[in-house]
């Protein structure tokens, strides 16, 4: 039998919100498990030193020299940071301040640096298909470096696209996670992740949704597990309310899509997989992380 894929000691590579707000719209008939608006602040990162098969397929510098090339030409406004919507107080970049911007602190342009995105996104679930659409409606490059021996962030820009194309394709079958829980819950959104976890795993159980073996990741091969085979290799019933609370990160895998005449970017879910917990490593004092299973929207 192939050897399952698990992350031994990974370091998490993605920070995102998923703040817990009880108070919940009221739920459409295509957003079951989503609050009616939902607001993800996430943070990508796309230089993946741990694993890096998982974003071969962005060429983030060259992303990043368009990105600012068309930045400074002023061709389309960027902004500094401000509260998702406060358009009050959001302030227009002129080239003069981006290119200081991002020069500060490094005394010079270097895209080697810029490691990481954030994204502020809408997103809607359609239970039927198991859909996952995600509408970006503003991003941010995020400069990374080091000074006396400290890692420093610093997010430059934020592009807010108005009615963006689809553009060209900049990034394929580019995976990254998002953690449940996070360092940042002050800033909302309304992902109610646990009812999202029992309504998969339901239909999983009823057959309407098929999970697949994390091998997927390793060769792409989609192998389909047996609700009974699922339960052997996670190690718990499907029946156990246990389940949903041992599921720490969704991994999505994507294709993303560059608008150059608004700086949009638009994202293609194409699968899903939940990471829980695997065996405890002294030697790291923290758990290792294992890939349960992916699922595949239609």
């Amino acid at each position: 039998m192939k050897n399952r894929f698990s992350l031994i000691g990974f370091i998490i590579v993605i920070i995102c919100s998923f703040g817990c707000n009880q108070n919940f719209e009221k739920k459409t008939a295509n957003n079951l498990l989503l609050a009616k608006v939902v607001t993800s602040s996430c943070v990508a990162n796309i230089a993946n030193t741990d694993t890096p098969e998982w974003t071969k397929g962005f060429d983030r510098i060259n992303f990043f020299k368009q990105f600012f090339s068309i930045a400074l030409s002023g061709k389309v406004k960027v902004y500094g940071y401000a509260a998702l919507g406060d358009t009050i107080n959001r302030k227009i970049f002129l080239a003069t301040e981006l290119s200081a911007k991002i020069r500060q602190h490094v005394d010079t342009i270097d895209f080697e640096l810029f490691k990481e995105i954030r994204f502020i996104e809408n997103w809607t679930f359609h239970e039927n298909n198991t859909k996952f659409e995600k509408e970006v409606i503003a991003w941010t490059p995020i400069k990374i470096w080091k000074k006396d021996g400290e890692v420093k962030k610093q997010m430059v820009s934020f592009a807010y696209p108005k009615n963006p194309a689809k553009g060209r394709l900049v990034a394929h079958n580019i995976f990254y996670e998002h953690p449940w829980y996070q360092e940042y819950p002050n800033i909302y959104t309304g992902f109610d992740q646990l009812n999202f976890m029992k309504l998969i795993i339901d239909k999983i159980k009823s057959g309407e949704i098929i999970a697949y073996d994390p091998i997927y990741l390793v060769d792409g091969s989609k192998r389909k597990f047996r609700p009974t085979e699922l339960e052997t290799y996670i190690g718990e019933n499907l029946e156990s309310f246990g389940l949903e609370n041992a599921v720490n990160t969704i991994l999505f895998e994507e294709d993303w899509y560059f608008d150059q005449s608004s700086l949009g970017l638009t994202k293609d879910v194409k699968s899903i997989a939940f990471v829980g917990y695997g065996p405890y490593d002294e030697a790291t004092d923290s758990h290792a992380k294992k890939i349960l299973f992916f699922i595949f929207p239609k």
